[in-house]
């Protein structure tokens, strides 16, 4: 029969929690076949079944219409989400997702200050703190979330980036990204304001190893100039380097190459 229903398939992990606690709430509420669970809450038969087989783990608008369809409680309704939001951020890889995956069952007790802007004092924590809220806003891709910003706000590859560690993130970049998950807890300006944190934590602690190395650097050159002089050379071609000028390069000083 084509509304018969199967068995959940043998899988572990939150997908397979939340398809059976679908499945159990569907029993409990007297719908025991995918045909009888789409029709009550007006989803495809196919949805219905892919969900409630373990094989998908779709928007929870969805989720919403079978809950509501079953008349759950709103307690029930928020466990469902919880589960959900686990489910969905574990179908993304590994560098999309906060730091729960290393403690299982715990995601609602690992974040720490990187989730409070306020408290966010380096480009890391800010990292962190967007993870979150992705993991909040229910995991959207990145090409979703580069089309749901429009007019090349949020370009995937870009973002990608970001979230890898690869790159650092532009205050624009910050706000645009908070203002296209729209959660209601989350204000875009406050986590402007996070980046300004962290952009003048980062410059102090610049310009402080710059002194330090700047008077190291002075230190060794009273004992022999040729060190200094090779130092002041490696960090102009490190700098750059990392300016994408690598070609450019300086001429040997003769005392030093006669040594």
């Amino acid at each position: 029969m084509m509304g018969r229903r199967r068995a959940i398939r043998e899988t572990v992990g939150p997908r397979a929690l939340l398809a059976a606690k679908l499945d159990a709430l569907c029993k409990a509420y007297g719908l025991t076949t995918f045909k009888a669970i789409a029709g009550a809450s007006s989803l495809k038969e196919g949805t219905v079944r892919r969900l409630l087989n373990g094989d998908s783990v779709p928007d929870f608008s969805i989720i919403r219409e079978i809950t509501n369809a079953c008349e759950a409680p709103a307690p029930a309704v928020q466990t469902l989400r919880q589960i959900w939001l686990v489910a969905r951020s574990d179908e993304r890889p590994a560098w999309y997702s906060p730091p729960y995956r290393e403690r299982p069952g715990r995601a609602f007790r690992v974040r720490g200050s990187s989730t409070k802007p306020e408290l966010i004092v380096n480009f890391a924590e800010l990292r962190q703190g967007l993870k979150w809220l992705l993991f909040d806003a229910g995991s959207p891709s990145p090409r979703e979330l580069e089309k749901r910003a429009g007019l090349n706000r949020l370009p995937h590859t870009t973002l990608e980036r970001t979230l890898k560690g690869e790159r650092l993130p532009s205050r624009h970049e910050v706000v645009a990204l908070v203002e296209t998950l729209a959660l209601p807890d989350a204000d875009p300006q406050v986590w402007g304001e996070a980046w300004d944190q962290c952009r003048t934590a980062r410059f102090q602690r610049i310009l402080e190893e710059s002194r330090l190395l700047a008077q190291a650097i002075e230190d060794m050159g009273r004992f022999d100039p040729r060190i200094r002089d090779s130092a002041l050379g490696a960090i102009a071609f490190a700098l750059l380097e990392r300016e994408g000028r690598p070609d450019i390069r300086f001429a040997v000083p003769q005392e030093m190459a006669r040594s």
